[in-house]
């Protein structure tokens, strides 16, 4: 049997207002989806209208759960906010010459130990 729990639209806001800024994009899905699974019919709706998450995400948070818990889903043993290789790339990398340029520019002011990574400029 399953059991729905009666939750008013304010007490789910009130209890996502306390998580949400400790949660990543992936960790508020699952949430979401684990709080409509909980509170049964219409569980969609009522965490939308508290939270202002899409019911989309929250459908595809359900999805996501339901496959973890059937096996469908690998398990996740470091969870991670980007895939591998996302954000921005180094500046060094997208211009080669970046730091000599920067040398250059600096190096008549510079003071300090030139074999220490600490340094300063005098401009």
């Amino acid at each position: 049997m399953v059991r729905q729990m009666h939750k008013t639209i304010a007490e789910i806001s009130d209890q996502f207002g306390q998580l949400r800024v400790s949660l990543d994009e992936g960790g508020r899905r699952e949430w979401g989806a684990s709080e409509a699974m909980a509170l049964g019919h219409g569980g969609i709706v009522k965490v939308h209208r508290a939270t202002g998450m899409v019911p989309s995400t929250i459908g595809k948070g359900i999805r996501e759960l339901k496959a973890q818990q059937h096996g469908g889903g690998e398990p996740e043993v470091a969870r991670r906010v980007r895939a591998p290789g996302g954000g921005r790339k180094k500046k060094e990398e997208s211009d080669p010459g970046v730091t000599g340029d920067l040398e250059a520019l600096l190096e008549p002011v510079t003071r300090g130990d030139p074999q220490s990574p600490l340094r300063w400029t005098c401009k």
